[in-house]
């Protein structure tokens, strides 16, 4: 079986099938290739098939090539081969039709991160696919130093200070948008897409897990810094990060620290952040951070996406292996 991926709506194309093994395939890159010989000068058995795909009038008719007209395929596990076939850095999908939490699941099990927005007063999810690749931590590097900084240091020794993993998501996601809002005046994260994310992390399906990392207050409970994202087996993607209070010892940074070593324990093998922005550029080398070209990214996901872990991240913060001790609420 073949299967075509990223076709435009409304073409015609003429496409050449021949076997391949898993000792020596050919991809034929142009028709000319295929019209000619096979490999070593032997004419290739290739067969030719016109097909012919429908015209799309819908409103993202003139963003066809970018956008998953059937969400039915996101059922289909090798869907990671049509993201490794386009090459815009953004995808499109409508979110009417489909229950939103499992649209969702299905797109954040193929590494999809959804973003809400409109397009023609149409609904869609914008779905950042990064054409260069993917940016992450590479936890499989070795001897990283997630203590080594002083400020870190100073943290971890204080006794001021404690970690919750799952403590309130509802909340968390608020503080997240609060954050947006004061430090950029706008948010994607809409009060509706919040009830959509609490409603996922209420009831997880094909292994996607909501979660929240954030670093507290000992005494009072506030929270300082935070971070937001899900886990699927042995990979983890944050989709935003968010700190309430400033401090000269970087309780962001800190809390970034914090968790990249306890999924480095747990036994996670990504951490995928998105795309590059300025500020990664200090978790670039010595802590992993680099940009993942695609083919090998969604090799890594596929491979690691139905593994579990050693231990969840709440199991290793409670044990007391991490940088800091659980939170405990007073009441």
């Amino acid at each position: 079986m073949a299967t075509l991926w990223a076709l435009d709506t409304g073409r015609a194309y003429l496409v050449g099938v021949g076997p391949s093994t898993e000792e020596s395939s050919t991809r034929y890159t142009n028709l000319e290739s295929c019209l000619g010989v096979g490999r070593n000068g032997v004419d290739a058995p290739v067969k030719f098939f016109f097909v012919k795909t429908c015209i799309n009038r819908g409103p993202l008719a003139f963003l066809a090539a970018h956008t998953i007209l059937d969400v039915r395929l996101l059922y289909r596990d090798d869907f990671l081969d049509c993201l490794l076939s386009q090459r815009s850095s953004w995808m499109l999908v409508e979110h009417f039709g489909w229950e939103n939490t499992t649209l969702l699941q299905r797109l954040f099990y193929h590494s999809l991160f959804a973003i809400p927005d409109a397009i023609r007063e149409a609904p869609v999810y914008t779905l950042p696919n990064g054409s260069k690749g993917r940016f992450c931590l590479d936890l499989k590097q070795e001897n990283i130093a997630w203590r080594k900084s002083k400020k870190v240091r100073r943290i971890m020794l204080c006794d001021l200070f404690a970690v919750a993993v799952n403590r309130d998501i509802r909340d968390s996601l608020c503080l997240a948008r609060e954050y947006h809002l004061e430090k950029k005046g706008n948010t994607w994260l809409k009060e509706s897409y919040i009830d959509l994310l609490v409603d996922l992390a209420a009831c997880p399906e094909y292994g996607v897990k909501i979660m929240s990392v954030e670093l507290l207050e000992k005494s009072s409970g506030n929270v300082l810094a935070g971070c937001l994202g899900f886990s699927l087996g042995c990979v983890h993607h944050d989709f935003t990060m968010f700190t309430m209070q400033r401090s000269p010892e970087g309780f962001g940074t800190f809390a970034t620290k914090l968790l990249g070593e306890a999924l480095q324990q747990c036994g996670y093998n990504l951490w995928y952040w998105g795309f590059r922005l300025k500020y990664m550029e200090q978790f670039e080398g010595k802590y992993g951070g680099k940009i993942i070209c695609k083919a090998d990214f969604f090799a890594r996901w596929a491979q690691n996406r139905d593994v579990q872990p050693n231990c969840t991240l709440e199991e290793f913060f409670r044990s007391g292996r991490g940088m800091l001790p659980y939170f405990v609420s007073a009441e």
